[in-house]
């Protein structure tokens, strides 16, 4: 799983000149996805990173983007430097 294993911080995980930045929740909801959902969420958002391609859209009222992989949703701020992953869960529960 890219070099993650249960039970050690995501922290913030560098992507080319983009830092993967983990809130404390995001971090918690990530880890309780399945292991296949977390390598897919993880390998889509470092190709957004790198490259600015990806099912992603903005927010309605809110400067946030929403990154789709599937029935999944990350929730997340870009700034100049990083991505800020504010959300990660199924697109049943990520809204609410």
């Amino acid at each position: 799983m890219l070099g993650l294993q249960a039970g050690r911080s995501l922290g913030s995980f560098i992507a080319m000149n983009k830092t993967l930045i983990y809130t404390t929740a995001a971090a918690r909801d990530f880890w309780k996805l399945p292991e296949e959902v977390q390598e897919s969420l993880v390998e889509k958002l470092l190709r957004y990173g790198l490259t600015g391609e990806g099912d992603v859209k903005r927010m309605k009222g809110d400067p946030a983007l929403r990154l789709r992989d599937g029935d999944y949703r990350v929730i997340f701020e870009e700034s100049e430097h990083g991505l800020t992953i504010l959300a990660v869960g199924h697109r049943r529960h990520i809204y609410r």
